[in-house]
């Protein structure tokens, strides 16, 4: 194990002397107000306190925490040897805590998940049962308590350190960050007040006799969960603790004057009541806002995730739809919409896609829509649509169906992808290779393919096949002495002649030069 004070600075002793201080000033408030024997209690405050100081400032404040609950116990009037052993049992339970969260894929010290708050439970619960059988049997060794009260102390030791972890260190790792959201708005710092004063308003009424004889709400302790839902709700993590804390504190000032709820709990249960209802209102209403935490967090994340996706899609060069089975339009991208000239809005606003976008390009978006729905392979067609340019645009339009967790069909998704200028180019590279550019007659290339078919129909009808060769005379004569643009001209003309000269079913070709 590392040892705790290898972090240990100088410049680290004026705090760490200031937290032994607070700790030993809280041990004995709590022995002298909230323990019937002055030895164990249901209420233990400065567990939270140690927990939370060791899982943030690291193992050096175990030695505070050791010597604050030495100097409390000596002023109370404790053996040395016995304080000494109680002071370790406080040691070892901020200890036993950091030890089993070490883990930090475990563990989350801003408590931003509900099973953050729950491993500190369970870790909690487990430290103040270690805790607790150290102290209670140091004072049966010592003659403190009797053996007849040692699983009476032993419940009491361990409830009362974990109360102090459940409700102290929770609140500690919270308020670390400052809940500017509280504050950032007139109707934002109104809501905070109504929220503040509705709180304390109720806990002084149920719990310290405020406006008794105005309203009794002695018996109405439930009703301090409406501001803790509240503020679970609308304020998170950093309300609940705050309002926890608040309500715990204005209770407890009620048993220890006798007022209120619990104005007998300190001499009937020695606050086992008290315990139990602060330890229920402190796990429920944890619970409760790391699970609407939790949710706000998801419900960005998804929000976000929607933003990125919807940039990606809209800035897609492809046209991206989504047709519920119903036929109406889910999604339309920004492409799809400029392409053919209509806003999203109406796209996913239309029942009627004949009237939307014209019968012949609704018929068929609706056919292939139905050929993908009856098919397992996504439906790939090409359709000749004319786009907003006012020009013809040759679509690859691929769609494929969309189904639920049940292998159901939900609708069609489809991308169209603008294959114009690809269609143009082959198209190109086609006539290059296949015909001559000069007179646009079929190549030697495209006159052999020809050829060879003509033989074979011959071979197969029986019929004849005619070849003419046809070469211009003098031909060079006109180049050289008018030059290569008449010669051009010539061989261009005569291939028009040529052509007028036959059936469309005959072929004309230029085999180069002036052959023909």
């Amino acid at each position: 194990m590392q040892n705790p004070f290898s972090t240990l600075r100088p410049k680290d002793i004026p705090a760490l002397l200031g937290f032994a201080l607070l700790y030993a000033l809280l041990v004995r408030l709590t022995l002298a107000y909230l323990t019937t024997d002055g030895n164990i209690s249901a209420v233990w405050i400065p567990s939270g306190l140690g927990v939370a100081a060791v899982l943030l400032g690291g193992r050096k404040y175990l030695l505070p925490v050791f010597f604050g609950a030495l100097l409390a116990y000596l002023a109370a009037g404790r053996p040395l040897v016995a304080s000494s052993l109680v002071a370790l049992s406080n040691v070892a339970e901020p200890l036993v805590v950091s030890w089993l969260l070490s883990r930090p894929d475990r563990f989350d010290l801003k408590l931003k998940k509900s099973a953050d708050y729950l491993w500190l439970v369970i870790a909690g619960t487990l430290a103040s049962g270690v805790a607790a059988a150290m102290g209670v049997s140091t004072l049966l060794f010592n003659g403190i308590v009797s053996a007849a009260q040692f699983p009476h102390g032993l419940m009491l030791w361990w409830m009362g350190n974990l109360l102090g972890i459940v409700l102290i260190a929770p609140l500690i790792l919270i308020w670390r960050t400052w809940p500017g959201s509280w504050f950032n708005t007139p109707a934002r710092m109104l809501e905070t007040a109504a929220l503040l004063t509705t709180s304390i308003l109720l806990a002084g009424m149920t719990f310290n006799g405020w406006l008794h004889e105005l309203l009794d709400l002695t018996e109405r302790s439930h009703l301090i969960l409406l501001p803790v839902a509240w503020a679970a709700i609308r304020f998170g993590r950093h309300g609940v603790s705050l309002l926890l804390l608040q309500a715990a504190l204005q209770a407890l000032l009620g048993a220890i004057n006798g007022t209120g709820h619990f104005a007998n709990d300190i001499a009937e249960t020695e606050l086992i009541n008290y315990w139990s209802y602060v330890m229920t209102g402190s796990f429920v209403g944890i619970v409760l806002a790391t699970i609407f935490h939790e949710r706000r967090q998801n419900e960005r994340r998804l929000a976000e995730s929607e933003a990125r996706m919807q940039a990606i899609l809209d800035h897609a060069p492809v046209g991206i739809w989504l047709v519920g089975a119903d036929g109406r339009y889910r999604f339309v991208n920004k492409q799809f919409c400029d392409a053919v000239g209509i806003p999203e809005q109406l796209f996913l606003e239309t029942d009627n896609l004949r009237e939307l976008m014209g019968r012949e390009m609704a018929e068929n978006c609706l056919r292939s829509d139905r050929a993908c729905v009856d098919q397992d392979m996504p439906h790939v067609s090409h359709e000749t649509l004319m786009l907003t340019d006012g020009r013809p645009h040759v679509l690859e339009i691929t769609k494929a169906k969309l189904r639920d967790h049940r292998g159901e069909t939900t609708g069609v998704i489809g991308i169209s992808i603008d294959i114009t200028a690809r269609k143009q180019a082959e198209e190109l590279i086609w006539r290059q290779a296949n015909f001559d550019m000069l007179t646009g007659l079929p190549n030697r290339h495209m006159f052999r393919n020809r050829m060879e078919r003509g033989i074979g129909k011959s071979h197969r009808s029986g019929l004849p096949l005619a070849l003419l060769l046809i070469d211009l005379d003098r031909f060079k004569e006109v180049n050289d002495t008018l030059g290569h643009d008449m010669g051009d001209k010539l061989l261009v003309e005569a291939a028009q002649r040529i052509v007028g000269c036959v059936r469309e079913t005959d072929t004309v070709a230029r085999l180069g030069g002036d052959e023909n």
